[in-house]
């Protein structure tokens, strides 16, 4: 008997070292590596540029990932757009209140010369406004409180506005956020705040001017959720990997359209619970972009299957073995 139960243990240990030196799908090894600028296509020496990410919330839940998006983001219009270093804010966790964000908005859309894109990106949490008319960027130092919530956040409805007031030909904003007020995991931001769903008068397409590209994460009633196999947001990834030549047509171009579309087939692909949106005005307007080949969605979504698979099932532990007597 204890000479079976030593070789079961011996058999138990032997399948784990074997499944420990296997290939795994490890998060570097699924994704590119965004930090490094796509090669230099420039076209953006008239922009200017607003970047967001608040990763550590001074007081309801972390976004994480958020900040090395936000370097991604800045990396690429730096790097590879050539848009002026001294004209893009980069605001991380603790500058990203209210009132900061609105400061650089408007000094943005006072920089931003004629002809030229104002970029706005934003990566953390989102929320519905009080009565549900319009969509809350919640700002880092947003407390537990439904009234410091709705005080310390910003009106998507106000960015718009003053981003719109620029001399810039288009803007492109993206918001990587839900207007669902609760986590990617479902639970609400405040605790016992029941929050709402986003009116028709929230609807974007009634808040983008004719000149914005407005791109959002995920329906209203939707969670932002994480990139499969990496702690980072889904869709300022993708979205970014599409401008460098993800999303690139037969032509080498990418429209906002495209951009969209191939983001939305790599959420879908991925099994994730969000379905991007576009407000755009002007269809088929061509972005700046690159000619960077994208991952191959299909390996990923191979990789990742054996990781579901077992994070659906009840592991296996030698530590619940018992004891082997000596």
């Amino acid at each position: 008997m204890l000479a079976d139960r030593s070789k079961l243990l011996l058999a138990v240990v032997a399948s784990a070292a074997l499944a420990a030196s296997a290939p795994s799908a490890r998060a570097e090894d699924l994704w590119p590596d965004l930090s490094t600028p796509a090669k230099a296509i420039g076209g953006g020496e008239k922009d200017a540029a607003v970047i967001v990410g608040v990763q550590s919330y001074a007081a309801v839940a972390p976004v994480p990932g958020a900040l090395q998006n936000a370097d991604d983001w800045h990396a690429y219009l730096t790097g590879s757009l050539n848009v002026p270093l001294e004209r893009v804010a980069l605001l991380r966790d603790g500058e990203a209140t209210r009132e900061l964000i609105m400061d650089k908005v408007r000094e943005a859309a006072a920089q931003v010369e004629p002809g030229g894109t104002l970029w706005f990106v934003f990566i953390g949490h989102g929320a519905p406004s009080k009565d549900g008319g319009d969509g809350l960027l919640v700002g880092w130092d947003a407390q537990q409180r439904a009234d410091s919530l709705f005080a310390r956040s910003l009106p998507q409805k106000e960015l718009l506005s003053a981003i719109a007031a620029g001399k810039q030909e288009r803007s492109v904003v993206l918001i990587d956020a839900c207007f669902s007020g609760r986590t990617p995991e479902g639970q609400p931001l405040i605790k016992g705040l029941q929050p709402l769903i986003l009116k028709a008068a929230g609807d974007p397409t009634q808040l983008a001017s004719a000149r914005t590209i407005l791109l959002t994460a995920a329906h209203a009633d939707q969670f932002a959720g994480p990139l499969p196999g990496q702690a980072r947001p889904a869709f300022s990834y993708l979205t970014l990997g599409g401008l460098r030549g993800w999303a690139a047509d037969g032509d080498r171009k990418v429209t906002a359209e495209g951009l969209i579309a191939y983001v939305g087939k790599a959420l879908r692909a991925l099994q994730t619970r969000q379905e991007p949106e576009l407000a755009s005005f002007s269809k088929g307007q061509s972005l700046r972009a690159g000619t960077e080949a994208g991952p191959d969605l299909g390996g990923i979504v191979r990789k990742l299957s054996p990781a579901r698979a077992a994070k659906g099932s009840t592991d296996f532990q030698v530590s619940i073995l018992p004891s082997v007597p000596t």
